[in-house]
């Protein structure tokens, strides 16, 4: 998939080896059952889509995915909400970004929390 054409071949084992565990019989299984993996997609739109970045009780940043890259998503609900937030992407990345470059969205997370005076 072009998606995965940024990853690193270190990447993909970081992915296995978190998402799948051994099988008694042999083999592999995804370590979050299907169905559960629904229902925590299910609960996260269903609470996002009552949740508005205006109502954070503290600041709020958003670190995405390039948005002029091919293949990139752009949050599907809400973009509204993005003019209330303090929001940054990182260059070059999909929406796999902290596995494409994980200090750099280390950096900018670290920025924003000395920005807003709990990192010094």
């Amino acid at each position: 998939m072009p998606i995965f054409k940024r990853l690193r071949p270190e990447d993909f084992d970081l992915i296995a080896r978190t998402t799948l565990r051994p099988c008694p019989e042999g083999g592999v299984e995804l370590r979050c059952p299907p169905e559960y993996e629904a229902r925590m997609f299910e609960e996260h739109y269903s609470w996002s889509s009552r949740t508005e970045a205006r109502d954070a009780p503290c600041p709020v940043k958003a670190i995405s995915a390039d948005p002029t890259i091919t293949g990139a998503y752009l949050p599907g609900e809400g973009m509204e909400e993005l003019v209330h937030v303090d929001y940054d992407f990182v260059p070059e990345t999909s929406h796999l970004h902290q596995i494409e470059a994980p200090n750099r969205c280390r950096r900018a997370m670290l920025e924003f929390l000395e920005e807003i005076g709990l990192q010094e």
